[in-house]
């Protein structure tokens, strides 16, 4: 046998066999550290309690070993204004108060910050489980600290996704305008599209783009950017004028639609007939041009 080691104890192997029969899980909440009473410790399955408990704290993380998925890493972080005593024993505790595995620790000294040296100390324990499912942990995050393998091993698997920020425009969104762009769905008269990231809410002045499908064939069409989650609005010219059949001319029109927050309703930009005010013989008339 190794000279260090992690040993179920009686009462955490009944309860693991128990989950496992049932289908069920137990919780692993604390991990405790002792002294031994200044001495080395040899662990046994029949120990309820550390020797001499110095420190407990919630358990900072509970993972199935990467090399062996019969084993879990269970780790307490020991903050730097806690101390003054060795670790020789580690005690990992469940919901119910019992001790669940204990373990000997090679021997460490954890100073305090009063006798000028302090530092975080990091407790790793492996403990061989016969099914890893019927361990879960059950954590105050508030009381969690972060270990600095923890903080680098979170943050590479962050980096390592392919779009870490989906609710940001990415470079090739940008540089493709699938932020600003898009073909257009649903019918001729009631507009969809779907741009990238996903339009969450609409804003005054907001543009989008949308490459058409087909002519309108009503003076109230009316297009949304995300449909159910933003309500379809109708479309009317830049001064607040309705359309006229045609104005969207047909497959390939690009409209240039930007959100007016005041009227609630998109302006078409580039309608294919134009509202032309003109002055004639000072008389202001209103006159539709085919563009």
């Amino acid at each position: 046998m190794p000279t260090y080691y992690t040993l179920l104890t009686a009462v955490g192997r009944a309860k693991i066999e128990n989950a496992i029969a049932l289908g069920q899980t137990i919780e692993w909440t604390h991990m405790a550290v002792g002294d031994g009473n200044g001495n080395p410790t040899v662990p046994t399955d029949t120990q309820t309690a550390l020797l001499r408990e110095r420190y407990r704290a919630g358990v900072n993380s509970l993972t199935v070993d990467a090399e062996n998925p019969q084993y879990v890493v269970a780790e307490l972080i020991i903050p730097a204004n806690v101390g003054g005593w060795l670790v020789h024993e580690v005690g990992i505790f469940d919901s119910d108060g019992d001790m669940v595995a204990v373990a000997n620790f090679p021997v460490t000294y954890k100073p305090v910050l009063d006798e000028g040296s302090g530092r975080d100390l990091a407790i790793r324990i492996l403990v061989e489980v016969a099914n890893t499912a019927a361990v879960t942990l059950k954590i105050d995050p508030t009381l969690v600290l972060a270990s600095r393998q923890y903080v680098d091993q979170s943050v590479a698997a962050h980096e390592a996704k392919s779009n870490p920020h989906p609710q940001y425009a990415t470079k090739t969104g940008v540089q493709a305008q699938a932020h600003t762009s898009s073909a257009a769905g649903g019918t001729a008269d009631a507009i969809t599209a779907s741009f990238t990231p996903a339009i969450g809410a609409l804003t005054n002045g907001m543009m989008l783009l949308v490459r058409a499908g087909a002519a309108n064939a009503t003076t109230s069409p009316t297009f949304t950017p995300n449909s159910g989650p933003i309500t379809a609005k109708t479309i009317v010219k830049g001064n607040g004028l309705p359309l006229v059949a045609g104005d969207i001319a047909g497959a390939g029109h690009w409209l240039a639609l930007q959100y007016d927050s005041a009227l609630d309703k998109w302006a078409l930009i580039n309608p294919a007939s134009s509202v032309v005010t003109r002055r004639v013989d000072g008389i202001t008339a209103i006159t539709v041009e085919e563009e």
